[in-house]
This record gives C-alpha cells, sequence and structure tokens, in this order.
C-alpha cells in the first residue's frame, strides 16, 4: 500500500479522532486535543511533525506528535512489544498497549543509514546508534552489523564514517545533552570523545570488510 505523506495524513487523522485515544487521553487526565498545522519529515522519510494541544485541568499545554516512515524499511521488520512497565505507569496506560518497533539490528541498520544521509545531520544518530551496538547482547550487536553491511554500499559507509568525524561536543551538547535528565548529563558529555571514536571505528571496520567483500563503490546510496 502507499505509504507516502497521503496516507500518513490519513492515518494520522483516523488515529487522532479515535474513540480508543480519546479514551486513553481521559485516564491520563487529558480532557481534549485540538490540531494545529501540519508539518512534513524530513529527507529521506515520509513524516511529519503534528502540533497539538491537550486540555488537562482546563489548562492549555501545547505539544507536538511526530512520526515517520522510512520507506526502505519492510513494515514485515516491526514487531508488536508491549510498552515498557515503568511508562505504562508513569502515564497510567492501563490496559498496556502494544505497539509496533523495530528490533535492534534493523535499528541500527536506520540509524547507520541516517548518519549518511540526513540533512543536516544530528549527533542524536550516532548516540542511539552507540546506546544500540554497547547495550544489547553480542549476538544482537553482531546481526545489527551484518544487516548494515549488507545493506549500504562503501560510498554509504564512507559518508556516514565522516559525519560521525565531523560532529563536534558543541553539536552533541546542544542535541542530546540538553534533552537528558540532569543527573546524567555531566557523565554522558565527558563520554563524547570516547562515544564519537566508537562510532567512527564501527564504520571504519564495516568499509574494511565491505571492499574486501565487493570492491569500491562510492555512491553514498543505501
Amino acid at each position: 500500500p502507499d505509504r507516502g505523506p497521503q496516507f500518513l495524513t490519513h492515518l494520522r487523522k483516523l488515529l487522532l479522532e479515535s474513540p480508543p485515544l480519546r479514551r486513553a487521553l481521559l485516564r491520563a487526565g487529558i480532557e481534549d486535543l485540538t490540531v494545529s498545522v501540519l508539518d512534513g519529515g524530513g529527507p529521506g522519510s515520509a513524516g511529519f511533525k503534528q502540533k497539538v494541544q491537550l486540555i488537562c485541568g482546563g489548562v492549555p499545554l501545547p505539544t507536538k506528535i511526530e512520526g515517520s516512515y522510512r520507506e526502505e524499511t519492510l513494515p514485515a521488520e516491526a514487531i508488536a512489544q508491549p510498552i515498557p512497565a515503568p511508562f505504562v505507569t508513569r502515564y497510567r496506560l492501563e490496559p498496556a498497549p502494544m505497539v509496533a518497533t523495530y528490533p535492534a539490528p534493523v535499528a541500527m541498520w536506520q540509524k547507520a543509514l541516517a548518519l549518511s544521509r540526513r540533512d543536516p545531520p544530528q549527533t542524536r544518530d550516532i548516540y542511539d546508534l552507540d546506546h544500540l551496538t554497547t547495550s544489547y547482547s553480542l549476538d544482537v550487536a553482531a546481526a545489527g552489523r551484518q544487516l548494515t553491511l549488507e545493506r549500504m554500499n562503501v560510498g554509504a559507509l564512507r559518508q556516514a564514517a565522516e559525519t560521525v568525524a565531523a560532529f563536534t561536543r558543541q553539536e552533541f551538547e546542544g542535541q542530546v545533552i540538553a534533552f537528558l535528565p540532569d543527573t546524567r548529563r555531566n557523565d554522558i558529555l565527558a563520554g563524547w570523545a570516547s562515544l564519537q571514536e566508537r562510532g567512527w571505528l564501527w564504520f571504519e571496520g564495516l568499509i574494511e570488510e565491505r571492499t574486501k567483500r565487493d570492491g569500491h563503490d562510492e555512491t553514498p546510496e543505501g
């Protein structure tokens, strides 16, 4: 099916007007939701940034809902999983809903792809990739590495490596650190140089392996 902007607009309308969503909002103490101007997504994705206004206790709360569909990712790769228990408790999501999400290996490849083509580049992508490659088991990390190796050519991998190398501490501080809890900011910022080096070495290893496997291909495509 068509999953471009028109599809997402239709889906967004269905979701925001759906009785189940309204009931879930009421359980969380949110009395109403009104929709404002629609914005599109970034390059390489069919997405949106939907501004909405929530009414909670009679007080208007401006907020934003973001969504995207990356054309390269197969819908069948998404799996249904329950929302983690802490979020269920915090946001009173009873009964706990299931959400479609991508397994860690697919998410690793998605982040690697974003580093090769997102304009402008975002340090959150290398932060997320580092979390994915270091927080899961060795088998999961290896699966993500293998998937990235299969789906990105040398040119795309090299572009991602250059993007990682060009990031600055100031960009990381503004794009990532500013959105983290105060208790974590200093430690994560102190580790920026090591995080950046790990990311660059990860891509350099993939470049070497892909080059040995099938020769040079400098076209920056996925």
